[in-house]
């Protein structure tokens, strides 16, 4: 059994083995060396540094041009085995790495992105990996950050650079690191500035995370007064990421909520009340030179129980139950019951919830609205689960029996989503009800097109349980969040 100098000879071999084969100009023998059996060996030995010593080889390896014909298979085959190592870290979300870090991975998180292709995700998943750090380990979190801070002149996204720009500096300043903040908030600036010039659809919600970064960031700086003007711009940029992108996302919810909890914090209540007037006005139907925010999709429901979360963490429960009632009454006629809304109202006064109120109604007018059931179906899941937190939020710790409910309500319209979802599976080309589909000229899905209608649907059911494990963790802390939810 080796000794300790045997397992440094050892690591040493298969960490190295590839580069001294090529520099011999042993070709043959390198390519016959990368192996399913290879990479047996590097797991033992290597651990988690396995793969990326791996991808290395494989590097190495296809240094060496083929030299006839016969090389071909080999050198493809090694073309192929890159190709695949990229792709399944370039892909990792970075919230996969955070949690690694968090949970004391960081190695194993810094293995992926050594192995990733493009600076925009190394950059974005070394920012990742030192949010995880930063409270174990500030030092190598601010060292992380600083790695991705010198791969941004490589990201040629004006809107992605200012964005990761403006998260950096943040982290830095909730780690107190001030001396290089200023600069890096003003680079951030820049870029977004250059992002908004092009007004290019598809950077206005990186546009407007990164303004509310650096508004957060000016804020724990003690300069609230920029902090305001900053959160103006990204408020601006959430319009139009409004009207230009369909908003079915997770994402752009939680951009709206951190906007409503900073202003809130920045105690700029006349810009808190022309929020909460924009999404009324959508509910109302009221048309101006533009169109209110959240007024396409039905999501007006969805933005005030945002709009209530981001009010109570900072601390503005007046607000936030302004805006819950507002949310319930929104419901349908058919279905609304004026007394929710008093009980909800007596929460002002430190009333107490009845157990037994119907929290949640599903907007049927808002559901008739929609194109596709679908679509509607897991417009009434989102919806629910908002409202599901926001209630948490706002309700006493005793009784529990409002959260209970309006997770039971979240509960009932996940069954109507699954339950949708099996009849469009049916009326597909190859399901067992299409020849009905045909006969009724009901227009049939696309299996193509419902397996991505499935993917959408699984990512939302991961994201309302989120929601209502938080609700159900800890009702009436208004400071609570609620566990990680994928990103679509």
């Amino acid at each position: 059994m080796p000794g300790p100098d045997g397992d440094v000879q050892v690591t040493y071999a298969l960490d190295h083995l590839a580069e001294h084969l090529s520099a011999a100009g042993r070709i043959d023998d390198l390519r016959c060396l990368i192996t399913p059996a290879w990479l047996d060996k590097k797991r033992r030995h290597l651990g988690v540094d396995a793969y990326r010593s791996l991808a290395r080889d494989v590097a190495v390896a296809l240094r060496a041009v083929p030299a006839s014909p016969a090389d071909l298979p080999a050198f493809l085959r090694l073309c192929v085995l890159a190709s695949t190592l990229n792709a399944l870290v370039t892909d990792l979300p970075p919230e996969s790495l955070r949690a690694l870090a968090e949970a004391g991975q960081a190695n194993q998180a810094l293995a992926a992105v050594a192995m990733m292709i493009g600076r925009d995700r190394q950059a974005r998943a070394l920012h990742a990996i030192a949010q995880g750090r930063a409270q174990a380990a500030p030092s190598a979190a601010i060292d992380l950050w600083q790695q991705a801070e010198s791969l941004v002149p490589g990201i040629e996204d004006p809107a992605q650079a200012g964005r990761l720009l403006a998260a950096i500096g943040r982290g830095l300043t909730g780690l107190a690191a001030n001396d290089r903040v200023e600069a890096i908030l003003a680079r951030a600036n820049t870029y977004l500035g250059h992002a908004v010039e092009e007004e290019a659809a598809h950077s206005w919600l990186l546009v407007s995370d990164g303004f509310a970064d650096i508004a957060a960031a000016s804020m724990d700086l003690g300069e609230r007064q920029l902090a305001t003007r900053y959160l103006d711009a990204a408020y601006v940029a959430l319009r139009n990421a409004d009207q230009e992108l369909y908003p079915d996302t997770h994402r752009f919810t939680e951009t709206f909520r951190t906007i409503v909890s900073l202003t809130a914090r920045a105690g700029d209540t006349a810009s808190l009340d022309r929020i909460g007037q924009t999404i009324t006005d959508a509910l109302e139907r009221k048309t101006d030179a533009r169109p209110p925010l959240f007024a396409q999709y039905g999501r007006a429901r969805i933005a005030l129980a945002a709009f209530a979360i981001g009010a109570a963490d900072a601390g503005d429960l007046d607000r936030a139950r302004w805006a819950l009632i507002k949310a319930l009454e929104a419901g349908s006629t058919e279905i609304y019951r004026p007394a929710v809304a008093d009980s909800l109202a007596g929460l002002r006064h430190g009333v107490r919830l009845s157990a037994g109120a119907d929290l949640m109604e599903v907007s049927t007018s808002r559901i008739r609205r929609a194109t596709d059931p679908l679509a509607a179906q897991r417009l009434a899941v989102d919806e629910a689960s908002m409202i599901a937190w926001a209630v948490a939020v706002l309700s006493p710790t005793d009784p529990p029996g409002p959260v209970a409910a309006a997770v039971a309500q979240v509960d009932s319209a996940m069954d109507r989503l699954a339950g949708e979802e099996e009849r469009q599976r049916a009326r597909t080309r190859w399901g067992p009800g299409r020849y009905d589909a045909l006969l009724r000229q009901d227009r049939q899905y696309d299996p193509a097109v419902l397996r991505d209608e499935q993917l959408d649907n699984r990512v939302l059911r991961c994201i309302a349980q989120a929601r209502c494990a938080g609700a159900l963790g800890a009702p009436g802390r208004s400071n609570r969040q609620p566990p990680a939810s994928p990103r679509q």
